[in-house]
C-alpha cells in the first residue's frame, strides 16, 4: 500500500492511495488488483473535519468442493475465480471532543 497526503490550504487537505493485491490459488492464473483510493478532508474549525472518500476494493473469492471418499480420503476440486471488486464511497464528519476522544459520523 503507498499513499501520500497534500495540504491544499490550511483547511484543506487530499489523500490518495493505491493497494496492489496479489494472488495465486494452485495452478490457476496468477490475479493482480489494483485498488486506487481518493479523500478529502476540509477543515471547518480545529475540532471539525468534513471529509469525503472513494476507493475500489477487491478480493479473491476462494471457492472449493470437498468429496469425502473415505474415511481417509478426501477429493478436492477449487474454482477458479476472478477477484470480486467495489466501489466504497461516502461522506462524514470527524469531531474531536477532546485531545484523547474523536467522534465520527460517516455514511457509506
Amino acid at each position: 500500500y503507498i499513499q501520500d497526503s497534500w495540504d491544499i490550504s490550511g483547511e484543506h487537505q487530499i489523500q490518495s492511495g493505491i493497494r496492489v493485491d496479489i494472488s495465486k490459488i494452485d495452478e490457476f492464473d496468477l490475479n493482480i488488483g489494483f485498488q486506487p483510493r481518493l479523500s478529502w478532508k476540509w477543515t471547518l474549525d480545529p475540532s471539525l473535519l468534513l471529509k469525503t472518500y472513494v476507493g475500489k476494493y477487491q478480493q479473491q473469492p476462494y471457492r472449493s468442493n470437498r468429496n469425502i471418499l473415505s474415511a481417509t480420503e478426501v477429493d478436492t476440486i477449487i474454482a477458479d475465480l476472478e477477484m470480486e471488486e467495489s466501489v466504497h464511497y461516502g461522506v462524514g464528519f470527524e469531531k474531536y471532543l477532546n485531545e484523547a476522544n474523536k467522534m465520527e459520523i460517516l455514511i457509506g
